[in-house]
């Protein structure tokens, strides 16, 4: 297993960490920033908010927890 951080400050982190013993990988911004950037778009004045700040909330259903078991 390699672990990937977005930093060098975490990846120092790990190396200190319980984790220590697998690689790790710096990979600065793996987000794909062609697919995913501000854009223009009615969404503001469709619903009303052109003068109002958003916030964005994201959630999941909290529930058992799946443990898988590796032989």
């Amino acid at each position: 297993m390699t672990i990937i951080t977005p930093s060098r400050w975490l990846g120092d982190l790990v190396k200190r960490s319980f984790l220590r013993e697998y690689p790790v990988e710096v990979r600065h911004n793996t987000i794909d920033t062609s697919a995913f950037k501000p854009t223009s778009g009615g969404f503001r004045a469709g619903y009303g908010l052109e003068d109002k700040k958003n916030v964005l909330g994201v959630a999941s259903a909290w529930g058992r927890a799946r443990v898988c078991r590796i032989l």
